[in-house]
């Protein structure tokens, strides 16, 4: 069978979604390619496919356009993902020609790098040229069932958001517009926050208004996930004024208010600070790890400064939502 390297076209995802099926346990229909590809970025995805003379699709990738603050500087990046051969054609020489034209289709569109979470298989792309391992890191785990008893009268509370409430949109909208962004933190409108949580077609995420005090201070995501009958809780984002929070009260009564819910907290670091807070808590860097691996493209603009801000994981700002696993 002849097979090519090409962009995508209309009509692709049909097959895309069908190679899915074939090649991983996880639900891709077309409805969550439309979402990933079409709704959720920026613009739309950059996709590389293996095709044969009849458009069946053998392998696959993508870059997700964004922008990410990088030290006080918005650049155009994007988020690679789903790069996969199908497991009948793993022995012919496609992966380095799929994923050098989605790499020149990012350059036409002026992005400079693209990031990406790859699993085991992938992760030994990232010793090619310009690609970098940024870390691997381990998710931080805790059991759930010790609570924390303290006395303060500081007390957060939260409610489910069960519809879109334009009121708390907007008031998330000023959060956003408030937080002080430094380091490397991905470019978060109220778009991306309604298109990633509100708009994902399988359903997967709760968002909890948090009060202090009946005062409106900001919004968590989570997931709840079982693997061989245990229940893990993620937060999968965690929208907060940073400067007006107590964050170890709040973590605290997050932790709390959710214990009844699952036998395990898996959580990310989301900053430096979050870290902290939340192994003084109790909680062990022993759970499943990431792999956060960047590639600089040809002609980029990014100083050396910038780089080197790009290249140190302790300057991230991380979420699970920010990866496309969760």
């Amino acid at each position: 069978m002849n097979l090519e390297v090409r962009p995508y076209k209309p009509g692709d995802e049909i097959s895309i979604s069908k190679m899915f099926t074939r090649n991983t346990p996880y639900l891709r229909d077309n409805s969550f390619w439309v979402w990933i590809n079409r709704i959720l970025p920026t613009h739309p995805s950059l996709i590389a496919v293996v095709s044969d003379e009849k458009d069946n699709i053998y392998g696959h990738t993508a870059i997700m356009p964004y922008e990410m603050n990088v030290g006080g500087r918005i650049i155009k990046c994007g988020m690679s993902y789903h790069t996969i051969i199908d497991k009948d054609y793993r022995d012919r020489d496609l992966i380095l020609p799929l994923l050098e034209m989605a790499d020149n289709m990012a350059v036409d569109e002026g992005i400079e790098f693209h990031y990406g979470f790859p699993n085991k298989n992938a992760r030994p792309l990232y010793k090619f040229p310009n690609h970098y391992k940024v870390e691997k890191f381990m998710a931080l785990e805790k059991n759930s069932k010790e609570e924390y008893l303290y006395d303060n009268n500081i007390k957060y509370t939260f409610e489910i958001i069960n519809k879109i409430d334009y009121g708390f949109i907007f008031s998330l909208n000023q959060i956003l517009d408030n937080r002080f962004k430094e380091g490397v933190e991905l470019c978060r409108s109220l778009n991306y926050y309604c298109a990633r949580y509100f708009y994902h077609p399988q359903q997967l995420y709760k968002s909890y208004k948090i009060y202090l005090k009946d005062v409106f201070v900001g919004c968590v995501v989570t997931k709840l996930y079982e693997k061989e009958g245990i229940k893990f809780f993620h937060i999968i984002d965690l929208l907060i004024d940073d400067n007006n929070i107590d964050l170890d009260i709040l973590l605290k009564d997050i932790i709390n208010h959710f214990s009844g819910e699952c036998e395990i907290f898996s959580f990310w670091k989301i900053n430096e600070r979050v870290k902290d807070v939340l192994i003084k808590l109790g909680f062990q860097e022993n759970g499943f790890d990431t792999f956060l691996g960047l590639c600089f493209l040809p002609n980029n603009c990014i100083s050396e400064a910038e780089k080197n801000l790009l290249l140190d994981f302790r300057n991230w700002r991380l979420v699970m939502g920010d990866s496309d696993a969760f």
